[in-house]
């Protein structure tokens, strides 16, 4: 009776062993991660391009990348110089600019050259996902300054101002050096 109970067992556990071995999937998370957009530079002169790199959009997504400018003119009310000047941003839709494939993550990078003055708002959407993202550029014209913050003065000058305080550091340590001989030459008398 034993032996046989033994035998059971052991073509059970053989015949487990033989069914194929299902794979743990992934869940996706939820919520999802919202898509995001992000562009090289924040400012440019108009004809620059900038590059647009988008991450979170739907695995194999087909990315439409869309251009709108708002003109930053300003729109004069009243009458004569005492009229108010009130800023008006006008959109003005380009369309589709172009369209690139997201990889097999959602992430996709590509550039789009900026054609007008204004603010530049870049809209990407992904199909069949309709999930979409967009970011903003300041678009300049040219000979117009784009802003600069910080110093301007480049490595030459952050190396001067260095090689400056170290030269100050040596003739600091050899000045207490010569004052601690003399001490000690005065003192030795």
């Amino acid at each position: 009776m034993r032996v046989r109970w033994t035998l059971i067992s052991l073509v059970a556990a053989s015949s487990v062993s033989l069914l194929p071995a299902t794979a743990a999937t992934a869940q996706p998370t939820y919520p999802p991660t919202a898509p995001t957009l992000t562009v090289s530079a924040g400012a440019v002169t108009v004809g620059d391009a900038v590059t647009i790199q988008g991450s979170n959009f739907g695995s194999n997504d087909q990315i439409s990348i869309d251009v709108s400018y708002q003109d930053t003119t300003g729109a004069r009310f009243g009458s004569g110089s005492s009229g108010a000047i009130v800023p008006v941003a006008l959109p003005l839709p380009i369309g589709v600019v172009k369209t690139v494939r997201a990889d097999a993550d959602g992430n996709f990078q590509t550039s789009v050259v900026l054609t007008r003055v204004g603010r530049a708002v870049i809209t990407a959407t992904g199909s069949p996902s309709g999930v979409s993202a967009s970011a903003t550029v300041r678009v300049y014209a040219k000979g117009e300054a784009l802003p600069t913050t910080g110093d301007d003065g480049g490595i030459v000058t952050r190396l001067q101002i260095g090689a400056g305080a170290v030269a100050a550091g040596v003739v600091l340590v050899f000045g207490a050096m010569l004052l601690r001989r003399r001490s000690r030459a005065n003192a030795d008398t």
